[in-house]
Protein backbone atom coordinates (compact mmCIF):
# COMPACT_ATOMS: atom_id res chain seq x y z
CA UNK A 1 0.00 0.00 0.00
CA UNK A 2 2.87 2.34 0.83
CA UNK A 3 4.46 1.80 -2.60
CA UNK A 4 1.19 2.56 -4.31
CA UNK A 5 0.94 5.90 -2.50
CA UNK A 6 4.46 6.88 -3.46
CA UNK A 7 3.78 6.04 -7.09
CA UNK A 8 0.59 8.11 -7.13
CA UNK A 9 2.45 11.13 -5.68
CA UNK A 10 5.17 10.85 -8.36
CA UNK A 11 2.63 10.73 -11.16
CA UNK A 12 0.87 13.75 -9.68
CA UNK A 13 4.11 15.72 -9.62
CA UNK A 14 4.91 14.80 -13.22
CA UNK A 15 1.52 16.06 -14.30
CA UNK A 16 1.97 19.35 -12.50
CA UNK A 17 5.66 19.94 -13.48
CA UNK A 18 5.16 21.25 -17.04
CA UNK A 19 2.64 23.77 -15.85
CA UNK A 20 4.82 25.15 -13.05
CA UNK A 21 8.33 25.17 -14.63
CA UNK A 22 9.15 27.52 -17.53
CA UNK A 23 13.02 27.57 -17.96
CA UNK A 24 14.37 30.30 -20.36
CA UNK A 25 17.16 29.25 -22.72
CA UNK A 26 19.17 31.84 -24.73
CA UNK A 27 22.01 31.24 -27.14
CA UNK A 28 24.29 33.88 -28.79
CA UNK A 29 26.63 33.39 -31.76
CA UNK A 30 29.31 35.61 -33.38
CA UNK A 31 29.98 35.33 -37.13
CA UNK A 32 32.85 37.21 -38.88
CA UNK A 33 33.98 36.87 -42.53
CA UNK A 34 37.59 37.28 -43.62
CA UNK A 35 38.92 40.76 -44.34
CA UNK A 36 41.81 42.24 -46.38
CA UNK A 37 44.36 44.54 -44.74
CA UNK A 38 43.20 48.13 -45.05
CA UNK A 39 39.59 47.18 -45.70
CA UNK A 40 36.58 46.66 -43.41
CA UNK A 41 34.05 43.88 -42.89
CA UNK A 42 30.98 43.31 -40.70
CA UNK A 43 30.67 40.78 -37.90
CA UNK A 44 27.11 39.76 -36.92
CA UNK A 45 25.93 38.98 -33.37
CA UNK A 46 22.77 36.88 -33.44
CA UNK A 47 20.79 34.84 -30.92
CA UNK A 48 17.75 32.67 -30.25
CA UNK A 49 15.46 32.03 -27.29
CA UNK A 50 13.44 29.07 -26.11
CA UNK A 51 10.69 28.92 -23.51
CA UNK A 52 10.29 32.66 -23.18
CA UNK A 53 11.34 36.09 -24.32
CA UNK A 54 14.01 38.68 -23.44
CA UNK A 55 13.97 42.43 -23.10
CA UNK A 56 17.68 43.27 -22.98
CA UNK A 57 21.17 42.15 -23.98
CA UNK A 58 24.35 43.52 -22.40
CA UNK A 59 27.95 42.62 -23.28
CA UNK A 60 31.49 43.97 -23.60
CA UNK A 61 33.10 43.65 -27.06
CA UNK A 62 36.80 43.40 -27.86
CA UNK A 63 38.98 42.22 -30.74
CA UNK A 64 42.43 40.63 -30.71
CA UNK A 65 44.90 40.01 -33.54
CA UNK A 66 45.47 42.16 -36.61
CA UNK A 67 42.12 43.98 -36.57
CA UNK A 68 40.33 46.81 -34.77
CA UNK A 69 36.73 47.82 -34.08
CA UNK A 70 35.50 50.73 -36.16
CA UNK A 71 31.89 50.93 -34.92
CA UNK A 72 29.05 48.99 -33.26
CA UNK A 73 25.44 49.13 -34.44
CA UNK A 74 22.25 47.61 -32.90
CA UNK A 75 19.36 48.44 -35.25
CA UNK A 76 15.86 47.33 -34.28
CA UNK A 77 16.33 47.82 -30.54
CA UNK A 78 14.70 50.64 -28.65
CA UNK A 79 16.31 52.99 -26.17
CA UNK A 80 19.73 52.24 -27.66
CA UNK A 81 22.66 52.69 -25.32
CA UNK A 82 25.74 51.51 -27.21
CA UNK A 83 29.40 52.51 -26.83
CA UNK A 84 30.78 53.05 -30.36
CA UNK A 85 33.72 50.69 -29.88
CA UNK A 86 33.52 48.68 -26.65
CA UNK A 87 30.08 47.52 -25.53
CA UNK A 88 26.41 47.03 -26.33
CA UNK A 89 23.35 47.59 -24.16
CA UNK A 90 20.21 46.72 -26.12
CA UNK A 91 16.67 47.21 -24.85
CA UNK A 92 13.68 45.69 -26.64
CA UNK A 93 11.47 48.24 -28.35
CA UNK A 94 8.40 46.02 -27.90
CA UNK A 95 7.27 43.91 -24.96
CA UNK A 96 9.91 41.20 -25.55
CA UNK A 97 12.00 39.42 -28.17
CA UNK A 98 11.45 35.72 -28.85
CA UNK A 99 12.75 33.14 -31.27
CA UNK A 100 15.67 34.07 -33.54
CA UNK A 101 16.92 37.64 -33.41
CA UNK A 102 19.91 39.84 -34.30
CA UNK A 103 21.65 41.70 -31.52
CA UNK A 104 23.73 43.94 -33.80
CA UNK A 105 26.72 44.29 -36.12
CA UNK A 106 30.36 45.21 -35.49
CA UNK A 107 32.42 46.89 -38.22
CA UNK A 108 35.96 45.47 -38.23
CA UNK A 109 39.02 46.88 -40.03
CA UNK A 110 41.95 44.66 -41.02
CA UNK A 111 45.30 46.03 -39.87
CA UNK A 112 47.82 43.21 -40.34
CA UNK A 113 47.75 39.72 -41.79
CA UNK A 114 46.93 36.82 -39.48
CA UNK A 115 44.12 35.41 -37.36
CA UNK A 116 41.85 37.76 -35.37
CA UNK A 117 39.10 37.10 -32.84
CA UNK A 118 36.03 39.12 -31.88
CA UNK A 119 35.00 38.37 -28.27
CA UNK A 120 31.83 39.04 -26.28
CA UNK A 121 32.42 38.96 -22.53
CA UNK A 122 30.34 39.76 -19.45
CA UNK A 123 27.18 38.73 -21.30
CA UNK A 124 23.96 39.36 -19.41
CA UNK A 125 20.43 38.60 -20.66
CA UNK A 126 17.33 40.24 -19.13
CA UNK A 127 14.22 38.01 -19.51
CA UNK A 128 10.71 39.40 -19.75
CA UNK A 129 8.21 39.04 -16.92
CA UNK A 130 6.76 35.78 -18.25
CA UNK A 131 10.17 34.08 -18.22
CA UNK A 132 11.18 34.95 -14.69
CA UNK A 133 12.80 37.88 -12.93
CA UNK A 134 16.41 36.69 -12.71
CA UNK A 135 18.98 37.84 -15.32
CA UNK A 136 20.88 35.15 -17.20
CA UNK A 137 24.68 35.17 -17.37
CA UNK A 138 26.29 33.54 -20.41
CA UNK A 139 29.85 32.44 -20.99
CA UNK A 140 32.08 34.36 -23.47
CA UNK A 141 31.25 34.07 -27.16
CA UNK A 142 33.91 34.39 -29.88
CA UNK A 143 34.15 34.63 -33.63
CA UNK A 144 37.47 33.97 -35.38
CA UNK A 145 38.32 35.33 -38.83
CA UNK A 146 41.31 35.78 -41.13
CA UNK A 147 43.03 39.06 -42.06
CA UNK A 148 44.94 38.64 -45.30
CA UNK A 149 47.26 40.82 -47.34
CA UNK A 150 46.17 41.96 -50.79
CA UNK A 151 47.28 39.78 -53.70
CA UNK A 152 48.00 36.77 -51.48
CA UNK A 153 46.12 34.52 -53.94
CA UNK A 154 48.42 33.43 -56.73
CA UNK A 155 47.01 32.80 -60.15
CA UNK A 156 48.33 30.59 -62.88
CA UNK A 157 48.11 31.43 -66.55
CA UNK A 158 45.71 29.21 -68.49
CA UNK A 159 47.13 26.16 -70.18
CA UNK A 160 47.81 26.55 -73.86
CA UNK A 161 44.85 25.36 -75.89
CA UNK A 162 44.52 24.67 -79.56
CA UNK A 163 42.99 27.45 -81.66
CA UNK A 164 39.25 27.19 -82.12
CA UNK A 165 39.61 27.83 -85.85
CA UNK A 166 41.65 26.15 -88.52
CA UNK A 167 44.56 27.85 -90.17
CA UNK A 168 43.27 30.06 -92.99
CA UNK A 169 43.71 28.95 -96.54
CA UNK A 170 45.10 31.38 -99.09
CA UNK A 171 41.57 32.27 -100.12
CA UNK A 172 40.30 32.78 -96.55
CA UNK A 173 40.58 35.84 -94.37
CA UNK A 174 42.93 35.57 -91.43
CA UNK A 175 41.09 34.67 -88.20
CA UNK A 176 42.48 35.33 -84.74
CA UNK A 177 42.09 32.36 -82.40
CA UNK A 178 40.45 33.09 -79.02
CA UNK A 179 41.45 30.91 -76.07
CA UNK A 180 38.80 30.65 -73.38
CA UNK A 181 40.26 29.86 -69.94
CA UNK A 182 38.74 27.09 -67.89
CA UNK A 183 36.98 27.97 -64.61
CA UNK A 184 39.86 26.42 -62.64
CA UNK A 185 42.40 28.72 -64.26
CA UNK A 186 41.55 32.33 -63.40
CA UNK A 187 43.09 35.01 -65.57
CA UNK A 188 42.46 38.00 -63.35
CA UNK A 189 44.47 39.22 -60.40
CA UNK A 190 43.00 40.95 -57.36
CA UNK A 191 43.82 44.67 -57.48
CA UNK A 192 45.35 46.55 -54.59
CA UNK A 193 42.81 48.61 -52.70
CA UNK A 194 43.22 52.29 -53.56
CA UNK A 195 41.69 55.05 -51.52
CA UNK A 196 41.27 58.74 -52.25
CA UNK A 197 44.23 60.87 -51.19
CA UNK A 198 43.53 62.83 -48.03
CA UNK A 199 43.94 66.43 -49.17
CA UNK A 200 41.86 69.57 -49.56
CA UNK A 201 41.26 71.33 -52.83
CA UNK A 202 40.54 74.73 -51.26
CA UNK A 203 39.86 76.51 -47.97
CA UNK A 204 38.02 79.77 -47.43
CA UNK A 205 37.96 81.88 -44.26
CA UNK A 206 35.16 84.35 -44.77
CA UNK A 207 36.23 86.91 -47.35
CA UNK A 208 39.83 87.02 -46.13
CA UNK A 209 42.88 85.92 -48.08
CA UNK A 210 44.09 82.40 -47.28
CA UNK A 211 47.73 81.34 -47.78
CA UNK A 212 48.88 77.71 -47.97
CA UNK A 213 52.40 77.03 -46.67
CA UNK A 214 53.95 73.66 -45.73
CA UNK A 215 50.65 71.84 -45.29
CA UNK A 216 48.92 74.58 -43.26
CA UNK A 217 46.45 77.33 -44.18
CA UNK A 218 46.94 80.85 -42.81
CA UNK A 219 44.56 83.80 -42.69
CA UNK A 220 44.45 87.10 -40.80
CA UNK A 221 41.15 88.81 -40.09
CA UNK A 222 40.33 92.34 -38.88
CA UNK A 223 40.69 93.15 -35.21
CA UNK A 224 36.93 93.64 -34.87
CA UNK A 225 35.95 90.31 -36.47
CA UNK A 226 34.06 88.25 -33.88
CA UNK A 227 33.47 85.09 -35.92
CA UNK A 228 34.18 83.73 -39.37
CA UNK A 229 32.78 81.06 -41.64
CA UNK A 230 35.22 78.29 -42.58
CA UNK A 231 34.56 76.21 -45.68
CA UNK A 232 36.65 73.61 -47.51
CA UNK A 233 36.34 71.49 -50.64
CA UNK A 234 37.81 68.09 -51.48
CA UNK A 235 37.15 64.95 -53.49
CA UNK A 236 33.60 63.66 -53.22
CA UNK A 237 34.86 60.52 -51.44
CA UNK A 238 36.33 62.59 -48.61
CA UNK A 239 34.30 63.67 -45.60
CA UNK A 240 35.36 66.98 -44.03
CA UNK A 241 34.66 67.53 -40.33
CA UNK A 242 35.16 70.92 -38.66
CA UNK A 243 33.68 73.37 -41.16
CA UNK A 244 31.25 76.10 -40.25
CA UNK A 245 31.09 79.25 -38.14
CA UNK A 246 33.91 79.71 -35.65
CA UNK A 247 34.13 82.32 -32.91
CA UNK A 248 37.55 83.97 -32.78
CA UNK A 249 39.66 85.11 -29.87
CA UNK A 250 42.33 87.77 -30.07
CA UNK A 251 45.62 86.30 -31.26
CA UNK A 252 46.08 83.03 -33.08
CA UNK A 253 43.15 80.64 -33.52
CA UNK A 254 43.92 77.09 -34.66
CA UNK A 255 41.07 75.29 -36.41
CA UNK A 256 41.53 71.61 -37.25
CA UNK A 257 39.72 70.07 -40.19
CA UNK A 258 39.48 66.27 -40.10
CA UNK A 259 39.49 64.43 -43.43
CA UNK A 260 38.26 60.84 -43.83
CA UNK A 261 38.15 58.78 -47.03
CA UNK A 262 36.15 55.73 -48.06
CA UNK A 263 38.78 53.37 -46.66
CA UNK A 264 38.45 54.76 -43.15
CA UNK A 265 41.78 56.57 -43.31
CA UNK A 266 41.89 60.00 -41.70
CA UNK A 267 44.10 63.08 -41.58
CA UNK A 268 44.06 66.47 -39.87
CA UNK A 269 44.69 69.81 -41.60
CA UNK A 270 45.24 73.01 -39.60
CA UNK A 271 43.80 76.41 -40.46
CA UNK A 272 45.54 79.15 -38.44
CA UNK A 273 43.50 82.35 -38.16
CA UNK A 274 45.07 85.44 -36.59
CA UNK A 275 42.88 88.12 -35.04
CA UNK A 276 45.00 91.18 -34.15
CA UNK A 277 44.39 93.58 -31.31
CA UNK A 278 43.22 97.09 -32.06
CA UNK A 279 46.57 98.73 -31.29
CA UNK A 280 47.21 100.32 -34.68
CA UNK A 281 50.61 98.62 -34.51
CA UNK A 282 51.01 97.09 -37.91
CA UNK A 283 54.72 96.32 -37.49
CA UNK A 284 55.90 93.41 -39.60
CA UNK A 285 59.54 93.44 -38.53
CA UNK A 286 61.19 90.32 -37.17
CA UNK A 287 62.89 90.48 -33.82
CA UNK A 288 64.86 87.31 -34.43
CA UNK A 289 65.96 85.44 -37.56
CA UNK A 290 68.36 82.55 -37.28
CA UNK A 291 69.46 79.44 -39.14
CA UNK A 292 70.48 76.77 -36.66
CA UNK A 293 74.24 76.02 -36.77
CA UNK A 294 74.92 78.83 -39.32
CA UNK A 295 75.49 82.28 -37.83
CA UNK A 296 74.97 85.64 -39.45
CA UNK A 297 74.40 89.15 -38.07
CA UNK A 298 70.67 89.87 -38.07
CA UNK A 299 69.24 93.36 -38.38
CA UNK A 300 65.47 93.82 -38.60
CA UNK A 301 65.95 96.44 -41.30
CA UNK A 302 68.09 94.11 -43.46
CA UNK A 303 65.94 91.85 -45.57
CA UNK A 304 68.54 89.67 -47.35
CA UNK A 305 71.20 87.36 -45.91
CA UNK A 306 73.60 84.78 -47.31
CA UNK A 307 74.89 81.68 -45.57
CA UNK A 308 77.24 78.96 -46.79
CA UNK A 309 76.63 75.32 -45.98
CA UNK A 310 78.65 72.19 -46.83
CA UNK A 311 77.82 70.60 -50.16
CA UNK A 312 76.31 67.50 -48.48
CA UNK A 313 73.79 69.33 -46.22
CA UNK A 314 70.21 68.52 -47.28
CA UNK A 315 68.15 70.63 -44.88
CA UNK A 316 68.34 73.57 -42.48
CA UNK A 317 66.10 74.81 -39.67
CA UNK A 318 64.98 78.46 -39.72
CA UNK A 319 63.83 80.26 -36.56
CA UNK A 320 61.83 83.49 -37.07
CA UNK A 321 60.20 85.51 -34.28
CA UNK A 322 58.43 88.86 -33.98
CA UNK A 323 57.62 91.05 -31.01
CA UNK A 324 54.20 91.72 -32.55
CA UNK A 325 52.01 88.75 -31.60
CA UNK A 326 49.38 89.75 -34.16
CA UNK A 327 51.49 89.00 -37.24
CA UNK A 328 51.63 85.74 -39.15
CA UNK A 329 55.11 84.35 -39.95
CA UNK A 330 55.27 82.08 -42.97
CA UNK A 331 58.24 80.07 -44.21
CA UNK A 332 60.12 79.26 -41.02
CA UNK A 333 60.85 75.79 -39.64
CA UNK A 334 62.62 72.87 -41.30
CA UNK A 335 63.47 73.60 -44.94
CA UNK A 336 64.70 71.04 -47.44
CA UNK A 337 67.51 72.07 -49.78
CA UNK A 338 67.56 71.27 -53.47
CA UNK A 339 70.69 70.81 -55.59
CA UNK A 340 72.62 73.99 -56.13
CA UNK A 341 71.81 77.25 -54.34
CA UNK A 342 68.52 77.82 -52.50
CA UNK A 343 66.50 80.87 -51.44
CA UNK A 344 64.36 80.72 -48.29
CA UNK A 345 61.59 83.33 -48.10
CA UNK A 346 60.20 84.40 -44.70
CA UNK A 347 56.93 86.34 -45.00
CA UNK A 348 55.62 88.45 -42.13
CA UNK A 349 51.96 89.48 -42.61
CA UNK A 350 49.63 91.67 -40.63
CA UNK A 351 46.43 90.72 -42.35
CA UNK A 352 45.87 92.84 -45.42
CA UNK A 353 47.28 95.92 -43.72
CA UNK A 354 51.03 95.32 -43.91
CA UNK A 355 53.59 92.71 -44.90
CA UNK A 356 57.34 92.22 -44.97
CA UNK A 357 59.65 89.65 -46.54
CA UNK A 358 63.09 88.38 -45.57
CA UNK A 359 65.26 86.26 -47.86
CA UNK A 360 68.04 83.88 -46.87
CA UNK A 361 70.31 82.81 -49.74
CA UNK A 362 71.73 79.38 -49.00
CA UNK A 363 74.87 78.57 -50.99
CA UNK A 364 76.67 75.28 -50.94
CA UNK A 365 80.38 75.49 -50.07
CA UNK A 366 82.70 73.21 -51.98
CA UNK A 367 85.83 74.26 -50.05
CA UNK A 368 85.86 71.07 -48.04
CA UNK A 369 85.42 69.00 -51.19
CA UNK A 370 88.24 70.87 -52.94
CA UNK A 371 90.41 70.42 -49.85
CA UNK A 372 89.72 66.69 -49.84
CA UNK A 373 90.63 66.47 -53.52
CA UNK A 374 93.80 68.51 -52.95
CA UNK A 375 94.81 66.34 -50.00
CA UNK A 376 94.14 63.24 -52.06
CA UNK A 377 96.26 64.49 -54.95
CA UNK A 378 99.06 65.60 -52.62
CA UNK A 379 99.02 62.25 -50.85
CA UNK A 380 99.13 60.43 -54.16
CA UNK A 381 102.06 62.63 -55.27
CA UNK A 382 103.99 62.01 -52.06
CA UNK A 383 103.40 58.30 -52.29
CA UNK A 384 104.52 58.30 -55.92
CA UNK A 385 107.63 60.38 -55.16
CA UNK A 386 108.49 58.15 -52.21
CA UNK A 387 108.17 55.05 -54.36
CA UNK A 388 110.33 56.68 -57.08
CA UNK A 389 112.97 57.76 -54.53
CA UNK A 390 113.15 54.30 -52.96
CA UNK A 391 113.40 52.67 -56.38
CA UNK A 392 116.09 55.15 -57.43
CA UNK A 393 118.10 54.56 -54.26
CA UNK A 394 117.85 50.83 -54.69
CA UNK A 395 118.93 51.08 -58.33
CA UNK A 396 121.88 53.35 -57.40
CA UNK A 397 122.95 50.91 -54.69
CA UNK A 398 122.83 48.00 -57.14
CA UNK A 399 124.85 50.00 -59.70
CA UNK A 400 127.46 50.94 -57.04
CA UNK A 401 127.80 47.31 -55.96
CA UNK A 402 128.22 46.27 -59.57
CA UNK A 403 130.86 48.96 -60.16
CA UNK A 404 132.69 47.96 -57.00
CA UNK A 405 132.68 44.31 -58.01
CA UNK A 406 133.88 45.31 -61.48
CA UNK A 407 136.80 47.29 -60.02
CA UNK A 408 137.76 44.40 -57.75
CA UNK A 409 137.64 41.94 -60.64
CA UNK A 410 139.75 44.24 -62.79
CA UNK A 411 142.27 44.63 -60.00
CA UNK A 412 142.48 40.86 -59.57
CA UNK A 413 143.02 40.43 -63.28
CA UNK A 414 145.77 43.11 -63.16
CA UNK A 415 147.47 41.30 -60.31
CA UNK A 416 147.30 38.02 -62.17
CA UNK A 417 148.75 39.53 -65.32
CA UNK A 418 151.31 41.90 -63.80
CA UNK A 419 154.78 40.24 -63.47
CA UNK A 420 158.27 41.57 -62.86
CA UNK A 421 161.02 39.95 -64.91
CA UNK A 422 164.39 39.78 -63.20
CA UNK A 423 167.43 38.24 -64.76
CA UNK A 424 169.55 36.45 -62.22
CA UNK A 425 172.83 34.97 -63.51
CA UNK A 426 171.41 34.83 -67.00
CA UNK A 427 168.07 33.30 -65.95
CA UNK A 428 164.67 35.07 -65.97
CA UNK A 429 162.82 35.15 -62.58
CA UNK A 430 159.09 36.15 -62.62
CA UNK A 431 157.65 37.88 -59.59
CA UNK A 432 154.02 39.19 -59.29
CA UNK A 433 153.78 42.91 -58.85
CA UNK A 434 153.11 44.21 -55.33
CA UNK A 435 152.36 47.63 -54.07
CA UNK A 436 154.84 47.13 -51.26
CA UNK A 437 157.73 45.98 -53.45
CA UNK A 438 160.93 47.80 -52.79
CA UNK A 439 163.74 48.02 -55.31
CA UNK A 440 165.73 44.78 -55.23
CA UNK A 441 169.39 44.53 -56.00
CA UNK A 442 170.02 41.96 -58.66
CA UNK A 443 173.63 40.93 -59.26
CA UNK A 444 174.57 40.08 -62.79
CA UNK A 445 178.07 39.07 -63.75
CA UNK A 446 179.42 39.60 -67.19
CA UNK A 447 182.55 38.33 -68.74
CA UNK A 448 184.93 41.05 -69.98
CA UNK A 449 186.16 41.06 -73.52
CA UNK A 450 189.44 39.61 -72.53
CA UNK A 451 189.28 35.99 -71.49
CA UNK A 452 189.18 35.78 -67.72
CA UNK A 453 187.80 33.45 -65.22
CA UNK A 454 184.34 34.49 -64.06
CA UNK A 455 183.40 34.16 -60.46
CA UNK A 456 180.25 32.18 -60.02
CA UNK A 457 177.55 32.81 -57.62
CA UNK A 458 178.84 29.93 -55.61
CA UNK A 459 181.75 32.04 -54.49
CA UNK A 460 181.64 33.00 -50.90
CA UNK A 461 182.15 36.44 -49.64
CA UNK A 462 185.43 35.38 -48.05
CA UNK A 463 186.98 34.79 -51.48
CA UNK A 464 187.60 38.13 -53.21
CA UNK A 465 187.17 38.36 -56.89
CA UNK A 466 190.01 38.21 -59.21
CA UNK A 467 191.50 41.50 -60.19
CA UNK A 468 190.65 41.04 -63.79
CA UNK A 469 186.98 40.51 -62.97
CA UNK A 470 184.42 43.34 -62.91
CA UNK A 471 181.40 43.26 -60.51
CA UNK A 472 178.41 45.03 -61.94
CA UNK A 473 175.51 46.06 -59.72
CA UNK A 474 172.14 46.80 -61.41
CA UNK A 475 169.18 48.26 -59.63
CA UNK A 476 165.73 47.13 -60.88
CA UNK A 477 162.75 49.28 -59.93
CA UNK A 478 159.30 47.75 -59.85
CA UNK A 479 156.12 49.65 -60.66
CA UNK A 480 153.52 49.62 -57.83
CA UNK A 481 150.15 48.09 -58.86
CA UNK A 482 146.91 48.21 -56.83
CA UNK A 483 146.22 44.63 -56.02
CA UNK A 484 144.32 42.60 -53.49
CA UNK A 485 147.08 42.31 -50.89
CA UNK A 486 145.18 39.57 -49.13
CA UNK A 487 145.92 37.19 -52.00
CA UNK A 488 149.49 38.32 -52.77
CA UNK A 489 152.55 36.54 -51.34
CA UNK A 490 155.92 38.19 -50.79
CA UNK A 491 158.52 37.09 -53.35
CA UNK A 492 162.10 36.78 -52.33
CA UNK A 493 164.58 36.95 -55.12
CA UNK A 494 167.82 35.12 -54.57
CA UNK A 495 170.50 37.53 -55.66
CA UNK A 496 173.23 34.93 -55.29
CA UNK A 497 174.91 36.72 -52.50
Amino acid sequence: MKKICISLIAIFLLILAPTTVNALSVNLTVSCPSVIVGQTTTCTISGSTQSGGIIGVYANISVSGGASIESISTPGWGNLSTDPKSKIACVASSTSVTGSFTVGTVTIKGNSAGQATLRLSGIRISPDASSGSQDLTLSDKTGTFTVSNPLTTTTRPPATQAPTTKAPTPTQAKTTAIVTPTPTQPTTTAALPTFTELKLDSVTVGDYEVTYVDGKYYATVDYDTESVEIAATANENITIIGQGLRTLATGKNVVELILRNEGGESATVQVIITKPEDTNDYSTYLSKLKVVDYDFDFDKDTNEYTIYVPYNVNEVYVIAESNNVDVSILGDGLKSLQKGNNDIYINVQYGNKASNEYIIHVKRSYNSLIMLIAIGLLSAGLIGFGAFYITKQKKTKIENEAEKNKILAEANRTVANAKEVVSVNGQNVYAPGRVDLTPQQVVETKTPTNPVTVATSAQTSEQPAAENQVRLVKTVNTVPVKVNTANSQPVVINTGK
